[in-house]
């Protein structure tokens, strides 16, 4: 059934003076001001057993309603600290995921300085075997070179005496052939002296049978002075071969001394190099993954820090939260709280 204006309860806001008409099923319940939101109390009928219309009964109703409007204010204040902390918690949380997109993008960039690092620790460990491999290529061609070189000089030593010997038995040949050679000069001088001796005689002595055999011994004696310039001429054609021998084996070992000095000197400056270089490729590698090891744990304790802060200043705020909550319910009369769950919908 319809009800009529004069049915309805026509009061002011005491907030903003705005007057307000009610229909009487809600006289005596609390509600909002239409133009200022304010809690206001709807009166009661008069001579319905409500409210008592009366002065006290006013003020003590002006009183609820300022408690009301007080604890309202407190609600408002704090549903403004829970969203400012609602707003804090979601920055921080924001800052929380940049964080964690941070080490995210931090451990991906490790990991792939990682890999490099262990892709250049291959390659370096590859150039490393390349190097110890040529490194014992050239030990092996030093010890080839070695081993030819006391070849060379054991040769060179047998060769040397060798050439010795035969000088030497040049030599005695040559004493030997000059000792000859001036014994036959000898015996030619006492021959020619005999010869002129006979030919002294022939011019006084006719006798052809001592010619004859003197002529014969002129010819043994020339046939014994051509042998022996032939071996003299031998032997010195030997002495030559054996000097030429020598030189030869002189420069073949200088030569076979420079190689090597050449080879141990090679040897000395790749190893050198090798091993400079290696160390400073694993110094490099250390620096970083120290640095990276650094800045990983930089960011870890950055991360746990702000969990915990947010965690610390959220479990703060829900307390302080329900601890004005509590404060502001406990203050209150029973009527007030009922009125305000009432109108906050909590059962």
């Amino acid at each position: 059934m319809p009800v009529t204006d004069a049915e309805l309860i026509h009061f002011d806001c005491p907030h903003c003076s705005q007057s307000i008409a009610a229909e009487p099923g809600d006289a005596g319940r609390a509600a909002g001001c239409p133009t200022c939101e304010q809690p206001i109390q709807v009166p009661a009928l008069r001579g319905s057993g409500g409210a008592d219309p009366s002065p006290g009964g006013m003020e003590e109703q002006a009183r609820l309603l300022e408690t009301l409007a007080s604890t309202r204010a407190a609600y408002d204040a704090l549903h403004g600290q829970l969203e400012a902390a609602r707003q804090t918690e979601r920055t921080l949380r924001a800052e929380l995921e940049n964080a964690e997109a941070v080490r995210v993008r931090d451990q991906r960039a490790a990991s792939e300085q990682v890999a490099a690092a262990s892709a250049a620790d291959t390659e370096l460990r590859l150039a490393l075997g390349t190097a110890r491999g040529q490194l014992e290529v050239l030990l092996s061609e030093r010890d080839a070179l070695k081993a030819a070189l006391d070849i060379a000089q054991k040769a060179s030593l047998g060769a040397e005496e060798q050439a010795t010997e035969r000088i030497l038995a040049a030599r005695r040949q040559a004493t030997a052939a000059e000792a000859a050679r001036e014994e036959l000069a000898r015996k030619v001088e006492l021959q020619e002296s005999e010869l002129k001796a006979l030919r002294t005689q022939l011019t006084q002595d006719t006798g052809g049978r001592e010619l004859l055999a003197l002529r014969d011994r002129v010819r043994e004696l020339s046939e014994s002075y051509e042998g022996k310039s032939v071996a003299l001429a031998q032997a010195g054609d030997a002495l030559e071969q054996a000097r030429a021998e020598k030189e030869a084996l002189q420069k073949q070992l200088s030569e076979a001394l420079r190689r090597g000095a050449v080879l141990e000197r090679k040897v000395e400056e790749a190893s050198a190099e090798n091993l400079k270089a290696d160390n400073e490729v694993l110094r490099g590698l250390v620096k970083r993954q120290k640095a990276l090891c650094r800045r990983q744990s930089v960011a870890l304790i950055a991360l746990r820090s702000a969990r915990i802060f947010l965690r610390t200043l959220q479990s703060v705020g829900i307390l302080v939260v329900l601890g004005l909550a509590a404060l502001a319910l406990d203050a209150l009369p029973e009527g007030v709280k009922l009125t305000i769950r009432t109108w906050l919908g909590i059962p």
